[in-house]
């Protein structure tokens, strides 16, 4: 009884399959029969839903990788990096970094803290091996680096790699660069910063594009207890900020309350000038996006708030190619009424038309989805590229596979849902009798049809305004001249001990006009010293540099009052101020003032430095536009707080490459043991704003992409309005409209809501405009006639898809049309 049972389970189970089969197969054959027969309407669905999907998946691979910032960590979730409240003369201000020796006294007093890690950013090194030398970006690490983050080692011991003095890990690109296929381990190397040479002890995977640092190179910490100066700073301090110190808690522990027991631990140890300070601690998660307050940090910051636009702008883009499929759907519902009700006639029901027409929807998706995936794959490269990142979308993982399907199926259930509704709902008794039209869903696609020219029209301004603001930033007037002139770093003593002579050697070459040195240049790429002068009970910030008698014709600077340095031992006490500080400090008749400088770097002096000002000149932009323009000082080169550190030199036009090798001549002869670093002052201009260049480029693209999406949607749309109208188009013909006549007649109900797109869209792309430009403490005056551009550019585009159609339609012969009336 029971295997009579089982059997006829096993053939009711086997008849429903081969049912179900049948109906998959009927429901595939239909919907591929109805992609060829209708050519346009599936050519612009498959397109725009292709540039969507491409659009998004870009989007949100970048998106990703911005939100998992350094979460490849195993123990991320429970590190944190130490940052202290500074109150002082200056006010309140919070830095990264943390005394010397709180990090070791904090694992050894505080049973929360399971381990702790320090780093410091020394700058560069010239690293070499046998005749090969470059210069690499290095981090100074504790041993217990390993302990604490995951970077996977290829070759050495994690437990030993940073152990001992003078050992160095190195990832595995650089190993690859100095020792090609050998093995670098146990093989001694050249490093600029040491006297002794250096052993390779371990060799890592190179840092993913999402961790906060991206180090070269990793010293071990302890190389630094052989410099007796350093020792005895690293065995004493307990009030800097020198190192970035991370501490690794244990799982129950309340960062609140370890953060108030490092200040305990702290004050029981500094002295009584740093008691109101406090320290606190950042959890590794909120470090790539919320350091923007933070001073003495090592890292570039990002901000969120981008990566909310563009995550909106993916979804957005997509949205418009979703809404095209549901107009063209919706418009084209005329085409199949009789088909529906034929179906529904001979017995199909709701359900099984829904299904069907589900079932298309959901093969037009995964089509284009497959589309889109390969062009994405083709076009990585270029959008890593744009992005500085390393993404991958590997088709090799099971879960990438997955949800490419899942977010396939259910964007074809969301595009086709409506439509199936929409046609599935209509009783064949009306379809079969009278002549049915479309117009009960006219509102809503005119609706869908604004949302989308009014999006079109945000993207388009958002294009424009990037670009205005790029060139308004390239011609403002920075308050210097950054043509032509190439910047040499100095990295020896020796350069700087010898400037006289480098100078002059310098100042010999035929294609070289002028020479200078100082200490910083503007625009400075690294990081800009500053001293704060006395002003009552305050203390007011300067940006500092120091330069020659050259530094101000070199770079074009004008002075407004007073004279220059000459080339004397006592203007090592005078100074030149900008124009801002002469405001700020209150200043009338500044020139012959003396000031009264406390600190440097925000570190008391221990005398102050009391200078004369002996000119004032225009304001420089030494830094962004970004940021507003301070009180500025340049004094003579020959001062006691900061040696020079560029020689910068402007040449002529001709004969580039031939004045730079003279330049790497000059600089071999004095300083054999580093290679010829060198800059075009105005490339690194340009890396000021790589960031806000790269972002108005991905608006651009998006731009781009959502108005061909959405004219694509457009062009469908006229299309069918022709087809409907075909038989009056051609009767007005023969009563005598126009070709004119009729183009206006068939185009003006879509003109006009691309005009409510613009009324719509306009306010908000004017606050969205705004608050962008108010990051900049510089940018151009936004006028109307902007918004105007963005909206007769997107209607110039709408006329242009429109009229194509149109004016075929109007110029059809009208006998074509009405040959079977």
């Amino acid at each position: 009884m029971i295997d009579a049972d089982m059997a006829l389970i096993n053939a009711v189970i086997i008849h429903f399959s081969i049912i179900i089969d049948s109906m998959l197969k009927n429901y595939l054959k239909i919907a591929f029969r109805n992609l060829l027969k209708h050519k346009v309407f599936s050519a612009v669905n498959l397109l725009g839903f292709s540039l969507g999907f491409i659009a998004v998946i870009f989007i949100a691979l970048y998106v990703i990788d911005e939100l998992s910032f350094d979460q490849y960590h195993s123990k991320a979730d429970r590190i944190y990096r130490i940052t202290e409240t500074i109150y002082d003369e200056n006010g309140e201000r919070q830095v990264v970094g943390a005394a010397t020796r709180l990090g070791p006294a904090a694992l050894a007093n505080l049973p929360e803290v399971d381990d702790i890690v320090r780093l410091n950013v020394f700058g560069r090194l010239t690293l070499g091996y046998d005749e090969f030398r470059a210069y690499e970006n290095f981090l100074v690490a504790d041993s217990s680096y390993f302990k604490v983050f995951d970077s996977k080692i290829i070759e050495g011991n994690a437990e030993t790699a940073l152990n001992q003095p003078f050992s160095v890990v190195l990832t595995e690109s650089l190993a690859k660069k100095y020792f090609g296929d050998e093995s670098p381990l146990g093989k001694s190397m050249y490093a600029s910063q040491f006297e002794d040479e250096i052993t390779v002890t371990g060799v890592i995977e190179d840092f993913p594009s999402n961790a906060h640092f991206r180090p070269s190179l990793f010293f071990s910490l302890v190389s630094l207890s052989k410099f007796d100066q350093i020792r005895n700073f690293l065995e004493n301090d307990w009030s800097s900020n020198e190192f970035a110190t991370y501490l690794l808690l244990n799982e129950d522990a309340n960062p609140e309350a370890v953060a108030d027991q490092l200040t305990n631990l702290a004050n029981a140890n500094r002295t009584s000038e740093f008691q109101n300070n406090q320290y606190s601690l950042q959890a590794l998660s909120d470090i790539h996006f919320h350091s923007q307050h933070l001073d003495n940090d090592y890292i570039v910051h990002a901000d969120i708030t981008y990566v909310y636009i563009f995550g909106g702008i993916g979804l957005l883009i997509l949205l418009i190619a979703f809404i095209n499929y549901v107009n063209l759907s919706t418009a084209r519902a005329m085409k199949r009424f009789k088909e529906v009700g034929l179906r529904k006639t001979v017995g199909a029901s709701r359900r099984q038309l829904m299904y069907q027409f589900i079932g298309e929807s959901i093969l037009i998706v995964l089509i284009t989805l497959i589309l889109a995936v390969t062009f994405v794959q083709l076009l990585m490269p270029y959008f890593n590229n744009l992005t500085d990142k390393t993404l991958e979308l590997n088709l090799f993982s099971s879960s990438i596979v997955l949800i490419l399907l899942g977010v396939g199926i259910i964007s074809g259930l969301l595009a086709g849902t409506y439509p199936a509704f929409y046609l599935s709902r209509i009783k064949p008794s009306i379809i079969l009798k009278q002549n049915v039209t479309t117009r009960e869903n006219t509102s809503l696609r005119q609706l869908l049809v604004v949302a989308q020219f009014a999006f079109a029209i945000i993207m388009i301004t958002a294009t424009i305004v990037n670009y205005r603001q790029m060139h308004f930033i390239r011609n403002t007037d920075l308050g210097y001249d950054r043509e032509q002139l190439v910047t040499v770093d100095i990295n020896s003593q020796v350069l700087r001990e010898k400037y006289e002579t480098v100078k002059a050697t310098f100042q010999d070459l035929p294609n070289v006009k002028s020479v200078t040195a100082s200490t910083r240049v503007p625009g400075e790429w690294k990081w800009l010293s500053t001293i704060s002068a006395k002003k009552e009970r305050s203390l007011i910030e300067f940006l500092y540099f120091a330069g020659d008698e050259d530094f101000l014709p070199t770079y074009d600077i004008q002075l407004t009052e007073g004279r220059n340095f000459r080339h004397i031992p006592a203007d090592s006490a005078k100074i030149l101020i900008n124009e801002t500080a002469v405001k700020t400090m209150g200043l009338t008749d500044p020139v012959g003032k003396v000031i009264e400088f406390s600190h440097f770097n925000q570190d008391e002096l221990d005398q102050p430095f009391v200078a004369e000002v002996i000119g004032v000149f225009k304001d420089v932009h030494f830094q962004s536009v970004h940021k507003k323009v301070t009180p500025s000082l340049i004094t003579y080169y020959r001062n006691p707080h900061y040696p020079i550190d560029y020689y910068t030199l402007q040449i002529g036009t001709e004969d580039l490459q031939q004045t730079i090798a003279a330049i790497e001549e000059v600089t071999q002869t004095f300083d054999p043991a580093n290679p010829l670093e060198y800059h075009f002052l105005d490339d690194k201009f340009e890396e000021l704003y790589r960031a806000d260049t790269k972002t108005g480029e991905i608006i651009s693209i998006a731009a781009f992409l959502a108005i061909v999406i959405a004219c694509l949607g457009l062009f469908g749309l006229i299309n069918l309005s022709v087809e409907q109208r075909i038989k009056e188009v051609g009767i007005r013909k023969v009563l005598g409209a126009g070709v004119g006549q009729i183009t206006w007649l068939i185009s003006r109900k879509f003109l006009r809501l691309v005009g409510i797109a613009f009324v719509l869209a306009a306010p908000f792309a004017w606050w969205a405009t705004q608050e962008w430009l108010n990051e900049f403490a510089y940018h151009f005056n936004v006028s109307f006639d902007l918004l105007l551009i963005s909206g007769g550019t997107v209607l110039l585009i709408a006329i242009f898809t429109i009229s194509f159609q149109t004016i075929k339609a109007a110029l059809a012969n009208p006998a074509e049309s009405l040959r079977y009336e």
